[in-house]
């Protein structure tokens, strides 16, 4: 969580607080509501902790349920990819999508639900950092599988708050 290169993210739930481990970026970028989800990498907590420190869901799947092909390794036998959303309809639509579900099976499970909320498809942001951390082929697999289940996908940044640009401001200087 805390990153003296390029600032620490802050924890939306308890701002004097450290955000959580490696994938706090992505967690904040999630609950403050800049996009609808946000993907991770958890080796040895660093989705569920910081989901854990803000409030939000995170899902760190079995070890080897989704494909980690083009990603850089840490520690292959514990590596595995997760997800972190705010909301629990958009994280389980998310996290259907994320382990291989069936777009049809998707939208069964989100019909089944109880909640008379209507879903609005999930936004994903991706980032300058996507090609750093994983090939061509791989980045075009997950998107080509989240725009198939729905999910726009967009190259646009979020707008920031004045709290984001503080913490950029600390970091440069």
């Amino acid at each position: 969580g805390e990153n003296a290169h390029y600032g620490t993210p802050v924890n939306v739930a308890a701002p004097a607080r450290i955000p959580g481990g490696s994938s706090s970026g992505s967690a904040t970028a999630a609950a403050r509501g800049d996009v609808s989800f946000a993907l991770g990498t958890d080796t040895g907590g660093s989705v569920r902790t910081p989901a854990a420190y803000q409030g939000i869901f995170g899902l760190r799947p079995t070890h080897g349920r989704v494909s980690l092909a083009g990603c850089r390794p840490l520690a292959p036998s514990f590596d595995t990819p997760g997800i972190l959303a705010k909301d629990f309809r958009t994280f389980h639509a998310a996290s259907l999508c994320l382990i291989g579900c069936e777009k049809d099976e998707v939208v069964r499970e989100l019909s089944a639900s109880d909640d008379d909320e209507q879903l609005l498809p999930p936004l994903v942001w991706v980032t300058d950092a996507f090609d750093t951390l994983c090939s061509r082929e791989t980045q075009d697999t997950i998107v080509r599988t989240l725009a198939d289940a729905g999910i726009v996908i967009s190259d646009k940044r979020p707008l920031l708050d004045e709290s984001s640009l503080t913490t950029w401001d600390d970091a440069l200087s």
